[in-house]
């Protein structure tokens, strides 16, 4: 994200390493001076956020707390930080994204196996909303997720075997989702992400983690590998060549490759 607001993007990481505290960091662009955000903080997913004018980072904190940290007028400082939500669940919560879910015109944060529905006014509480059940283990519950209104798709990034899924937002949003399942031989996908690939008009889901990376046509029907199989590490759907048409990096442990989509629209 632009933290300083100066037009470069900078980069926004949770350090963990050997002997000190976790810390919530970012690196200002281009010489990627480091500053400290905020200690003690353990944070496997970090998404750029405005909730309610306030500009930040939202973070889900040890798995279990949904925590917002709001960057001040002079970003190089310490940043205050609001809990959202903590989630009493038997499993570990993953995954980011923002939606307006019910309609009022405000950005709703879906977490894990949820949705956080918005206040009128930011010092107000947010009020939690189940989207499924996928909480059996620890692990059941930590996602990737991908928002296509009216449609989330969420895959289990740390089970084997796993579950991929697409849940349709219902008329009332408060009421669990319908789930269509997409079956496979999934497992510890590290990656979702939603584009048209084919120019249909409908969106597809580029689907990487330990089995490799595929390409699931109208989010489910027809299947097409991208590279060759084995673990891929983190996976993206983005234009690389500007052509229109959705491309796809894969990372793995010792490469990054582009595959270009050469798909006839």
């Amino acid at each position: 994200m632009d933290v300083d607001g100066d037009g470069r993007q900078d980069l926004v990481l949770n350090e963990i390493g050997e002997g000190g505290p976790p810390l919530l960091v970012w690196f200002r662009a281009p010489q990627w001076t480091r500053h400290i955000i905020a200690g003690n903080v353990d944070a496997r997913d970090i998404l750029p956020a405005t909730l309610l004018g306030h500009r930040g980072v939202l973070v889900i904190h040890r798995q279990m707390q949904v925590r917002f940290y709001e960057t001040p007028r002079d970003p190089a400082g310490r940043w205050p930080g609001r809990d959202l939500y903590s989630f009493y669940t038997p499993s570990r919560e993953g995954g980011l994204a923002l939606a307006d879910i019910d309609g009022d015109g405000l950005i709703d944060i879906l977490a894990g196996n949820y949705w956080i529905r918005s206040p009128r006014r930011f010092e107000l509480p947010w009020r939690l909303y189940a989207i499924n059940t996928w909480s059996e283990l620890e692990n059941s519950a930590m996602l990737r997720l991908s928002w296509r209104a009216p449609m989330l798709c969420a895959a289990q990034r740390e089970m084997a075997p796993a579950r991929l899924a697409c849940f349709e937002r219902p008329a009332d949003p408060t009421q669990l989702w319908p789930e269509r399942r997409i079956d496979g031989n999934w497992e510890r996908m590290t990656s979702l992400e939603a584009a048209d690939f084919d120019g249909d008009g409908a969106f597809d889901l580029l689907v990487a983690g330990d089995h490799g990376a595929v390409i699931l046509r109208r989010y489910g029907g027809e299947r097409i590998d991208v590279g060759p199989r084995g673990p891929v590490r983190f996976a993206l759907a983005a234009d690389i060549n500007g052509d229109g048409r959705p491309d796809a990096v894969l990372v793995r442990a010792n490469s990054i490759s582009w595959w270009e989509n050469a798909t006839a629209r």
